[in-house]
C-alpha cells in the first residue's frame, strides 16, 4: 500500500477526508445515466468559477490545478471519463514530493487500513453539467480545507 506523509495523514484526519469523500461518493452513484462526452471548455469554465487557475492536459486527458503556497506546491488533477470523476493530489514541500497516495480512493484505502477495513468508495458519477458542477463544488471544498489545514499545521496560519 502507498505511504502517506505523517503530516498529511494528520491533515486528512482533521478535515474528515474519509467521511467527506464517502458522502460525495454516496451522493453521486447514478451509474445508469452517465454523462458520455463532455466539452472541455465547459468544464474549464465550471472549474474557473471556483476561482482556480486550471489547465487541460490534452494528451493525458485531465484537468490540472497547480498552486504554490509558502514552501508547498499542491497539484489537484481531475480526471473525467464516461461520466465518472476521479480526483488526484500531489504535494511537494521545498521541491520534494511528500507521499500522499495520489487518487482519493487510494488515500482513503490507506487511511482505513489502520482499522482493517477494506471499504471501497465508488467514484462519483455525473449525468449532466449541473451534477458535475455540484460534485466539483464539494471536491473543491475538500481541497480548500486540505490546503487551509496544511498551512495551519505547518505555519500556524
Amino acid at each position: 500500500m502507498t505511504e502517506i506523509h505523517p503530516k498529511l495523514v494528520f491533515v486528512l484526519r482533521e478535515i474528515d477526508f474519509i467521511g467527506r469523500y464517502k458522502q460525495l461518493s454516496d451522493n453521486y452513484r447514478n451509474e445508469q445515466n452517465c454523462f458520455g462526452k463532455f466539452e472541455t471548455n465547459k468544464v474549464l469554465n465550471i472549474i474557473q468559477t471556483f476561482g482556480n487557475k486550471v489547465s487541460y492536459n490534452k494528451s493525458e486527458r485531465f484537468f490540472k490545478i497547480n498552486e504554490k503556497q509558502n514552501d508547498f506546491e499542491i497539484q489537484f488533477n481531475i480526471i473525467l471519463k464516461y461520466g465518472v470523476c476521479e480526483f488526484v493530489w500531489a504535494v511537494k514541500y521545498l521541491g520534494e514530493f511528500w507521499p500522499i497516495g495520489g487518487p482519493w480512493g487510494l488515500i482513503t484505502d490507506f487511511l482505513l487500513q489502520e482499522f482493517d477495513e477494506e471499504t471501497r468508495f465508488p467514484l462519483p458519477v455525473f449525468s449532466s453539467y449541473e451534477e458535475l458542477e455540484e460534485i466539483l463544488k464539494q471536491a473543491f471544498h475538500i481541497y480548500e480545507d486540505f490546503k487551509h489545514e496544511l498551512m495551519l499545521q505547518e505555519y500556524g496560519k
